[in-house]
């Protein structure tokens, strides 16, 4: 306190000769400077360079490399690449009962079973297993626990698979080819982990 009259003093005398430096250094810069004004965002062509840059020493991981492009990516690769073929996918009939499906699962280790009719490509619904944990008839047939599938074309983008399946709260996704048969489905997760 003894010395802030000193300071306030300095202050008062410097303020004027800054503010004018301060001013004249603006005005330079700125007839200098390019006519054109640089976006303060930074571009996608920008953003990767600098993440191949960050990569290439070592500040950004292999893992967190294969994240970021993968979101950059998210809206250009197609449901397709990232499906499980349906001869991999367990599938069951719709005549069968509550124990077939979970003697399926208990073989096969899967989430889901899709339900056909008649024939293994006409799909009329899917079954979540965990719909079926506590069910302790096992005889029941399966029409209460079928569910609606999400049908969508190979050619969709997992950005919108994505949010098809978030909006319709469901996990799974049944994937159709040109023709409308089903090639396969889709899991949420596998949308997200390329």
């Amino acid at each position: 306190l003894k010395c802030s009259w000193i300071l306030n003093m300095l202050s008062r005398l410097f303020h004027f000769p800054t503010l004018v430096l301060m001013k004249g250094v603006d005005f330079f810069l700125r007839s200098v400077a390019s006519p054109s004004q640089k976006s303060i965002y930074v571009s996608q062509e920008e953003f990767r360079s600098l993440i191949e840059e960050s990569s290439r020493t070592g500040v950004v991981g292999q893992q967190e490399r294969k994240l970021i492009d993968t979101i950059l990516d998210f809206e250009r690769i197609q449901v397709e690449s990232v499906m499980i073929p349906l001869a991999k996918i367990p599938k069951i009939s719709i005549t069968d009962h509550v124990e077939q499906v979970k003697e399926m699962a208990r073989q096969t280790h899967s989430r889901m079973v899709l339900v056909y009719e008649e024939i293994p490509s006409l799909i009329v619904g899917m079954i979540y297993v965990f719909d079926l944990l506590f069910e302790e008839e096992d005889r029941t047939g399966l029409k209460n626990y079928l569910r609606s599938p999400i049908f969508l074309p190979q050619n969709t983008s997992i950005e919108k698979a994505f949010l098809t399946l978030q909006d319709k709260r469901q996990s799974f996704a049944v994937i159709t080819d040109a023709k409308g048969e089903v090639v396969g489905a889709v899991p949420i997760e596998r949308l997200l982990v390329l």
